[in-house]
Order: structure tokens, then C-alpha cells, then sequence
């Protein structure tokens, strides 16, 4: 539960581009100026993954980043956004 806890951290820094530029380039933001229900989310890539690639960052990040609430997705205090 610790681990993915501290990888939606590293998601969350590299939205918000704490994170050298490389990594968020790594994934997919959905970048919307309209403030819609999913405005901020990633974008999967569609590519067969092997085993070992599940476990990545790019892989879980998605997927535990996109089952968080549109509310939590937005909060711009990243100390706020810690303690969920």
C-alpha cells in the first residue's frame, strides 16, 4: 500500500512538472482548457506490455492515477494532496 501510495506522489510531481521535463513526457496528460469530468486524466498507451512492464511506473501511474477522484486529481497543494 506504501509503494503505490509514493508512486501517485511521483505522478502527481510529475504533473505538476516538479519532475525534470523527460519524465513528464513519458506519459500522456489529457490537457483540456474546458474544466470537464476527466480533464485530468492520462491517457493509456495502447502497446502490449510484458510482465516485467506492469510493475513500471508508467503502467501502475496510469492506472492509480486515473481511479482518483476528479477532486483529489486537481488539488494544487501538493501537501494537500499527501495527505488523502
Amino acid at each position: 500500500m506504501q509503494q503505490l501510495r509514493e508512486i501517485l506522489l511521483e505522478v502527481y510531481k510529475i504533473h505538476d512538472k516538479i519532475r525534470p521535463r523527460y519524465l513528464y513526457e513519458m506519459f500522456n496528460f489529457r490537457e483540456m482548457s474546458y474544466d470537464l469530468r476527466n480533464s485530468h486524466t492520462i491517457i493509456p498507451f495502447n502497446y502490449n506490455i510484458m510482465p516485467h512492464g506492469k510493475k513500471s511506473i508508467r503502467y501502475v501511474g496510469v492506472k492509480l492515477w486515473n481511479m482518483l477522484s476528479n477532486e483529489l486529481r486537481e488539488t494544487m497543494d501538493f501537501n494537500a494532496f499527501k495527505r488523502f
